[in-house]
C-alpha cells in the first residue's frame, strides 16, 4: 500500500510504515521524520543522520566533460539547471563541479559565455540553444546537465542547419529510454538498482532498528553513441 501525502510543496512516499524521500527537505521536515521513529531511506539525496542511495553526480559530469576533452575539444559549453532552485536540488551544481573539475585538470579555461541556463527541459534548452549559436563564437561540444535538455539542444542544432556532432558535439546525463533511439551519447545511472537498495536498506533497519547509518554511492558509467566525436 502507497499513501502520498504533501508538505511544503514536496512529495514523499509512505510504505508500509517505511518512507522513502526522494526531494530535499528542510530541517523541520526532516526533524519531524525522526519523530515518527519508522525506518526512513533518502533516494537522490543525502543529510546526516539519515541512510541514503545516490550517485556520484560530480564523477559522472567528469567522465562526460573528459570524454568530450579526449575528443580534442577546448570550446566546450554546459546547459546547467536554473540558476533560483525552489526545492533547493543540489544536483545541477554538483555536475557543474564535475565539468568544472575537468576542465582544470585538462587546463581548458571556463568562458561564462558558454555556460546556458534552463531548467532541465527541453523547450528551455531548445530556446536557448537557439540563442547561443546567432552568437559570434560557438562551442564545438556541450555537457548537457540533463537527457531531456540535450535532446532540445540536438533539435536546435538541427534546425539551425548544423550537425551533430560534425558541428558540434552533445552530451547529456541520465541515459533516459528515448537516449538510445536519439543516438545520444549521455551518463547512465542505474535507476532501479538505486530503488533495490534503498528497499533493502529499509527492511535491513525494520529487521534491526539499531542498525547504524549507511550512505551508499552507486556509480555511473558513459554510454558513448552517436551525438559526440573527435573534433
Amino acid at each position: 500500500r502507497r499513501v502520498l501525502f504533501r508538505s511544503d510543496s514536496q512529495t514523499h512516499k509512505k510504505v508500509e510504515g517505511m518512507i522513502v524521500v526522494t526531494m530535499p527537505l528542510d530541517e523541520d521536515e526532516l526533524k519531524a521524520l525522526k519523530e515518527w521513529g519508522i525506518p526512513v531511506v533518502l533516494l537522490g539525496v543525502r543529510h546526516q543522520g539519515f541512510s541514503s542511495v545516490r550517485i556520484d553526480d560530480v564523477a559522472g559530469a567528469r567522465v562526460a566533460t573528459q570524454h568530450l576533452i579526449d575528443l580534442g575539444h577546448k570550446k566546450i559549453a554546459i546547459m546547467s539547471g536554473e540558476q533560483q532552485n525552489p526545492f533547493h536540488f543540489p544536483v545541477h551544481q554538483y555536475r557543474k563541479d564535475g565539468f568544472i573539475e575537468a576542465l582544470e585538470a585538462a587546463n581548458i579555461e571556463f568562458n561564462p559565455h558558454f555556460e546556458l541556463f534552463a531548467d532541465f527541459t527541453y523547450k528551455t534548452a531548445y530556446a536557448l540553444m537557439q540563442d547561443a549559436l546567432t552568437r559570434k563564437e560557438k562551442p564545438t561540444a556541450i555537457f548537457c546537465e540533463s537527457d531531456e535538455m540535450a535532446y532540445g539542444v540536438m533539435q536546435a542544432i538541427k534546425d539551425a542547419g548544423m550537425r551533430c556532432p560534425e558541428d558540434i558535439s552533445v552530451i547529456g546525463f541520465d541515459n533516459h529510454s528515448m537516449a538510445d533511439f536519439a543516438g545520444l551519447t549521455t551518463i547512465a545511472q542505474p535507476v532501479n538498482l538505486q530503488g533495490e537498495m534503498a528497499v533493502w536498506l529499509l527492511l535491513e533497519k525494520l529487521n534491526n532498528p539499531n542498525t547504524e547509518v549507511k550512505e551508499l554511492m552507486v556509480p555511473t558509467n558513459l554510454i558513448v553513441r552517436n551525438s559526440t566525436a573527435a573534433i
